[in-house]
């Protein structure tokens, strides 16, 4: 069973930036404490952690699928003759496009063409006779 799940890149735009504040902060603590360097990299490497439990506990715990149903991460599943429709919708914070699966008439889920396995997913919604549009403004 294959999964799709957020890509690396969209979590390495998260957890770079803020392991990079972390180090920053860390040798600012050390200009400060001059030398005791073993309590700022201690902060350092502790800051770092808890930015990195952070993203993996709020980050998207992808879409379990094979050819016959799909399922979400908090474990209900559904075949896709459920499928009610297939919507792009704008974020309202990054203004990324994403779809949103609908089921009747509830959104239970979204992707994105940027997670992986995105392709094969779009490919068995098109052959169980879905129109997947793209996420670029252009294609559409």
């Amino acid at each position: 069973m294959k999964k799709l799940r957020s890509s690396r890149l969209i979590m390495a735009l998260v957890i770079a930036p803020g392991v990079i504040a972390a180090v920053l902060l860390s040798f600012a603590l050390w200009a400060v404490v001059q030398f005791n360097i073993v309590i700022a990299v201690a902060i350092a490497l502790g800051l770092s952690a808890i930015i990195a439990l952070a993203v993996y506990l709020i980050s998207d715990k992808g879409i379990s699928f094979d050819e016959e149903k799909f399922y979400i991460k908090d474990g209900r599943e559904y075949f896709y003759h459920d499928i009610d429709g297939i919507k792009v919708k704008t974020s309202e914070y990054d203004y990324r496009r994403y779809k949103a699966i609908v089921v009747d008439g509830e959104e239970v889920c979204i992707f994105d063409d940027h997670y992986s396995n995105a392709k094969e997913f779009r490919a068995i919604l098109e052959k169980h006779g879905f129109t997947v549009p793209s996420d670029n403004r252009m294609m559409n």
